[in-house]
């Protein structure tokens, strides 16, 4: 099993390298990756959300994870960059050439609006949290006083 492993790690690492003789680095990405990274950059989303963006302009649906996917692995390990995700880079490179770069234009909600929606979501978390250790902490302190005072009543009383 391991010689099996072993022969086809060598032959896929062959493989890349002839496809990649450049190897990596920033200085040897393609033009098209590059364009990719730009505009991601400039729309300030990450890149599989700007494949997702794309595919939803170019074919007019909504883009299924799985489907894009596909298309992102190949840009991931093989610089393949489909033409609709280049045309929707270049589309992000002319407007902010222009200065006239509106992200709302390309399907990407408010920079603010995501942070703030993120905020609020960690900000319920936090409350529920406190919540509930406050429930617990309640819960835990009327058991206590409970047991003393059946501890009380049951104890006898000497007077003197």
């Amino acid at each position: 099993m391991l010689r099996r492993l072993a022969e086809r790690w060598e032959a896929l690492k062959a493989s890349y390298e002839k496809s990649h003789p450049r190897g990596f680095g920033e200085d040897h990405l393609s033009d098209d990756v590059r364009l990719v990274i730009q505009a991601s950059a400039d729309l300030d989303i990450p890149e599989f959300e700007l494949f997702v963006k794309a595919y939803e302009k170019w074919f007019g649906a909504e883009a299924k994870e799985e489907r894009v996917e596909r298309y992102y692995l190949g840009y991931m390990f093989c610089e393949r960059v489909p033409h609709w995700v280049r045309e929707y880079c270049r589309q992000v490179a002319d407007s902010a050439k222009r200065h006239q770069l509106d992200p709302v234009h390309f399907g990407i909600k408010p920079i603010l609006t995501r942070r703030v929606k993120k905020g609020l979501t960690i900000l319920t978390l936090a409350f529920g949290l406190v919540a509930g250790l406050i429930g617990v902490a309640e819960y835990t302190v009327d058991r206590h006083y409970e047991h003393l005072r059946e501890l009380n009543k049951s104890k006898i009383s000497y007077r003197p």
